[in-house]
C-alpha cells in the first residue's frame, strides 16, 4: 500500500563537459560533484542538484501561466499512489540563470556561464583543461603564452589548432588559456610519422579566439570570445604584421613552443 507519493518535477539539467583536446573524440562528462557552483542570478526558489551524469536544476514552485491564477506545483506530496496526470509535468515559465563554475582541484579552469531555463531541456557547457591538468601524450603537443601588442596577457583565450597528417582527416584540437594567457595543447590522436615516410613533420594551422576585455581576475564566458589576429612576423618598419592564422609544422612526438615569428610568444590584435 502506497500512503503517499513525492513528486518533483525537474526543470532543466546541465552536462558539464572537458572540451580540451581532440575535437573528433567521444563525448567527455565530467562528474558534476567535482565542480563548485555560484549563482549570480537564478530565481530565488531555485536549487541544484548533483547527478552522476548531469546537474539537475529544480524548484518547488513556477509563476502563473495564463490564464492559470495559482502557480504551478513542481514540488508536491500527493496522498497515495500519484495518478499519471499528476506525474506529468506542468508547462514552465522561463528563467535566466548566469553563474561561475570552478573545479577546486584546479584541472579544469573556471568560466562564466548563463543559459535560459524553464524549458525541460538539457543544456552542455564547456570546460577546458587548465596547464595543471593537462599532461602530453605520446603524440606530444604545443605550448605557448598570449598576448596583446600592449603586453596584456590573452587571459582565458581558446586556441584552436589544425594539424593534417598526410593521410587521414584533418585533426582539430583546443586548449584554453589561463589568467597568465599560458596553455598547454596536447595532440592526442594524432598519427604517427611512418618508418618511412620522407616528410616528417605536418603542416598545422593555429587560430585564436580572444577578448582584450578579460580580466585575468574574473572567470570569462568563452562562448562570448572572438577571433582575433596573430602576429605572423614583422615588417620592414619592425611593426607586427598580423594576419587570422599562422601556420608551421609540427613533428608528432614532440613538445613544441609556438610563437610569433621574430616574437618571444604568440602576439594578437582584436579585430
Amino acid at each position: 500500500m502506497i500512503l503517499e507519493t513525492v513528486i518533483v518535477h525537474g526543470s532543466d539539467f546541465i552536462e558539464w563537459l572537458d572540451a580540451s583536446g581532440n575535437a573528433g573524440g567521444t563525448v567527455r562528462r565530467i562528474a558534476p560533484a567535482r565542480l563548485r557552483i555560484e549563482l549570480t542570478k537564478a530565481p530565488r526558489n531555485l536549487r541544484i542538484a548533483h547527478k552522476p551524469r548531469a546537474t539537475a536544476l529544480l524548484r518547488t514552485t513556477d509563476t502563473p501561466l495564463p490564464p492559470a491564477k495559482e502557480p504551478a506545483r513542481l514540488a508536491l506530496v500527493v496522498p497515495g499512489e500519484a495518478t499519471p496526470a499528476q506525474r506529468v509535468p506542468p508547462a514552465q515559465n522561463p528563467y535566466q540563470i548566469e553563474g561561475i563554475v570552478r573545479d577546486p582541484a584546479g584541472e579544469f579552469l573556471p568560466r562564466r556561464f548563463s543559459l535560459n531555463g524553464g524549458t525541460a531541456a538539457g543544456h552542455q557547457i564547456r570546460l577546458f583543461r587548465s596547464p595543471l591538468g593537462s599532461r602530453y601524450g605520446s603524440a606530444g603537443g604545443v605550448f605557448g603564452r598570449l598576448t596583446f601588442a600592449d603586453d596584456a596577457p590573452a587571459a582565458w583565450a581558446l586556441v584552436e589548432l589544425s594539424v593534417k597528417p598526410p593521410l587521414g582527416a584533418t585533426q582539430t584540437y583546443t586548449a584554453q588559456a589561463d589568467a597568465h594567457g599560458e596553455f598547454i595543447l596536447p595532440l592526442d590522436r594524432l598519427p604517427a610519422v611512418a618508418v618511412d615516410a620522407v616528410v616528417k613533420s605536418y603542416p598545422a594551422t593555429l587560430t585564436v579566439l580572444a577578448s582584450a576585455t578579460t580580466d585575468p581576475n574574473t572567470p570569462f564566458d568563452p562562448d562570448e570570445l572572438v577571433a582575433c589576429d596573430v602576429a605572423t612576423g614583422k615588417d620592414a618598419g619592425g611593426q607586427p604584421e598580423f594576419a587570422p592564422s599562422l601556420s608551421f609544422t609540427f613533428t608528432p612526438g614532440a613538445i613544441s613552443r609556438v610563437v610569433s615569428p621574430e616574437h618571444s610568444l604568440l602576439r594578437l590584435k582584436s579585430n
